[in-house]
């Protein structure tokens, strides 16, 4: 302050600015590292089955599937969060919990009956998942993750229940937060895809590295 006196109301506020800003663009800037701190500190003071709940709900809702995961983890030499023996669902009944959950949330009446769950069904686990987020990116409408590495994933895709109705192909719109993955590793996946009034296939991954990997365009890329 130049001088030995009182705090004065701009004086206070100056540092809560300073404050607020400064820790505003480390959170911008270093997500992950952000992320990863808070990890530590919830490890240390084990209180991480709570964080590791509440972090559950935001995968929930920002992706549409069910996903648990037993601890949470960072490995320093690799610069990422790890979350370990993942549990991914999606069926009609996690689909409508968590519509029921959102409309709650907005303020809107829930119809179980309008809810459509004709779409495929998810049920696996994985080994680890290794993230680095940015909060870049998602306030730029691209996701809060930017790279992936996914190891031993294990489980089924049911779409033995779909059903089409004079469907005609068509270019899916691209929509605000849809993800964008600067890369994509994927390790030691098996999935079993069943579809209606067909045998099983099993589709197998050893070892894919992908350079991008973007909702718009996941088919061709």
């Amino acid at each position: 302050m130049g001088q030995v006196r009182p705090m004065k109301m701009d004086d206070a506020l100056a540092l809560l600015s300073w404050f607020f800003l400064g820790h505003s663009i480390f959170i911008l800037v270093g997500t992950t590292t952000f992320v990863s701190v808070m990890i530590v500190v919830t490890n240390s003071f084990n209180i991480q089955d709570y964080f590791a709940d509440y972090i559950s709900e935001l995968l929930t809702f920002w992706t549409g599937y069910n996903i648990t995961f037993e601890s949470a983890s960072v490995p320093w030499r690799l610069g990422t969060i790890r979350l370990e023996n993942v549990k991914i669902v999606c069926n009609e009944e996690t689909w409508k919990t968590l519509q029921k959950k959102i409309a709650y949330r907005d303020g809107v009446e829930y119809n179980p009956g309008e809810v459509n769950t004709n779409f495929a069904y998810w049920d696996t686990t994985v080994e680890s998942i290794d993230v680095t987020l940015s909060l870049w990116r998602w306030l730029d409408g691209r996701g809060v993750v930017k790279d992936a590495i996914i190891k031993g994933v294990r489980g089924v895709c049911d779409r033995t229940h779909i059903t089409w109705d004079n469907w005609e192909p068509a270019r899916r719109s691209p929509q605000f937060g849809d993800f964008e993955l600067d890369s994509l590793v994927i390790e030691d996946a098996l999935v079993t895809i069943c579809n209606p009034r067909q045998r099983p296939i099993t589709l197998a991954i050893f070892n894919a590295k992908l350079p991008t990997f973007r909702k718009q365009w996941l088919l061709y890329e």
